[in-house]
């Protein structure tokens, strides 16, 4: 079979869209050690989507990203509480983010490509083609840059205070635990939406000149990254809302036997529950936005 990246005929790996560790780090903080992702609440997972995608040569160039990015910047970014409340910025990168946010973006674009995009005009498909050939291309070190087809990262924490109305009641969990690979076409943008827990990372098919993203953009070589410098579009907060209220009608889903089947795992490990951070942050929604319209203990 064809790698997608090197574009050879070799044996597939099964390729993780978004990367292991950040599953590894949702189940080790999670109540129970157990993780439901997406449509299939009623199912306990122990990984994310794998489909074969790349050969074995093009998974070990996408760990040389991975491994830096998870060292210098997602580890102690999830672990620092006083690092993430310091004003900014939080973190120095080198040449490893750019390529790290690149390899995931190209990774949720080439998954969803192969799914296809049904819903995209044929001029928003030739740009997705391109925006997949510019960052094949950054990826094998073909080109120096990703050109137009911009990469940005925004680093999230649990909000202090807010002054929005009607925000979802799960939003501090949506921000800090979800994980979640999109391709988001917006009125004048086009994006590939790729949530990480505590990062989100956006790729550009097409973006707008009317939008302000400041603060967010990555450099090719070096740059600093995170704190209280960002200025976002206010249809990207829109965007995240419906987003974990749509977590919460999936929640909703959840069958009285699975139900069941958390609390006596909450029950049986109820000191590693306690000490959560699924738990205190849940309870951090409790005290901002009262109590839940769907408990949820995974």
């Amino acid at each position: 079979m064809q790698c997608a990246l090197c574009q050879q005929e070799r044996a597939l790996c099964d390729s993780h869209i978004i990367p292991s560790f950040v599953y590894a780090w949702l189940k080790e903080t999670s109540a129970t050690g157990y993780m439901r992702l997406g449509r299939e609440i009623n199912r306990r997972v122990q990984d994310g989507l794998k489909p074969k995608l790349l050969c074995e040569e093009c998974e070990k160039r996408f760990s040389q990203f991975e491994k830096p990015f998870a060292a210098n910047l997602f580890y102690p970014l999830h672990k620092d509480d006083a690092l993430r409340l310091s004003p900014g910025p939080w973190f120095r990168y080198e040449s490893w983010c750019m390529k790290f946010v690149a390899s995931v973006s190209w990774r949720v674009l080439t998954f969803f490509s192969q799914l296809g995009l049904k819903n995209f005009t044929e001029e928003q498909q030739r740009a997705t083609k391109v925006a997949l050939s510019t960052w094949r291309s950054f990826l094998l070190g073909e080109s120096e840059n990703p050109r137009a087809h911009e990469l940005h990262m925004i680093l999230l924490d649990r909000m202090a205070d807010h002054t929005f109305s009607n925000l979802p009641k799960n939003f501090n969990r949506y921000l800090v635990r979800s994980i979640e690979p999109d391709v988001v076409r917006g009125k004048e943008s086009i994006f590939v939406y790729a949530k990480m827990c505590r990062v989100l990372i956006i790729g550009f098919i097409q973006k707008s000149p009317n939008e302000k993203w400041r603060g967010t953009k990555l450099h090719v070589r070096k740059g600093e990254i995170g704190g209280l410098n960002y200025e976002l579009p206010s249809q990207l907060l829109k965007n995240m809302c419906d987003r974990a209220q749509r977590l919460i009608e999936l929640e909703t889903k959840l069958s009285p036997r699975q139900r069941q089947k958390i609390d006596d795992e909450f029950e049986k490990q109820k000191e590693r529950a306690l000490n959560s951070e699924c738990l205190s942050i849940s309870l951090y929604d409790y005290e901002m936005f009262g109590p839940p319209d769907v408990d949820s203990k995974e």
